[in-house]
């Protein structure tokens, strides 16, 4: 003999309430994860940024204090790079001597930061290549509109530009002094006549 089975009710077959919600607000998170995921890589795989320093003019009033004094800036070596740490004023002097720009954009507590700084940038092919560039050093915690207008997202973040601002080459990460030579010389050849 069969015993029969109790038919289910339609209590029997629901889910209970918290663990509709917790299903619920687990997928709204996901979502908005995915979203936020897909919205920084778009932004972060710009080819051209914004440059943000296109509405610069290059008068004869503010080129006059670099004409004087172009070494004023202490972060200056005489046997390393020529670093400049104010980012209007070094495109200016850009502007004033016709030459690209090297920016490195890095942060304080970024070790791999301190490992460029220790084993690439006083390398003396990187020194000698330096000479054709403006350069600056930019904490991106300090100037997060520059680092923004460029993309950054990783320390350190390399981009070598035009007199004009607009990106010839990015380098995010590390490379070695070799390598690195290699990026200055092709984003150098990349400049126009007079960019």
């Amino acid at each position: 003999m069969q015993t029969e089975q109790p038919r289910p009710t339609p209590d029997d077959c629901h889910v209970s309430r918290p663990k509709a919600v917790r299903s619920w607000v687990f997928g709204a998170l996901f979502v908005w994860a995915l979203t936020g995921a897909v919205a920084v890589a778009a932004f972060s795989s710009r080819e051209t940024a914004v440059s943000p320093a296109a509405n610069l003019a290059l008068t004869p009033e503010n080129a006059a204090p670099l004409a004087e004094k172009p070494d004023a800036n202490p972060m200056n070596s005489v046997k390393g790079i020529q670093w400049e740490t104010d980012f209007d004023s070094a495109m200016r002097r850009a502007r004033l001597e016709n030459k690209p720009i090297m920016v490195d954009f890095y942060t304080d507590w970024c070790g791999v930061c301190k490992m460029l700084d220790r084993e690439v940038l006083p390398d003396k092919n990187v020194i000698a290549e330096s000479r054709n560039w403006i350069s600056i050093k930019i904490n991106a915690e300090k100037r997060p509109d520059v680092a923004g207008a460029y993309g950054v997202t990783g320390y350190p973040t390399l981009v070598f530009a035009a007199k004009s601002g607009k990106p010839l080459s990015i380098l995010p990460g590390f490379a070695a002094a070799p390598e690195f030579v290699q990026i200055m010389k092709e984003a150098r050849g990349k400049l126009k006549p007079n960019a």
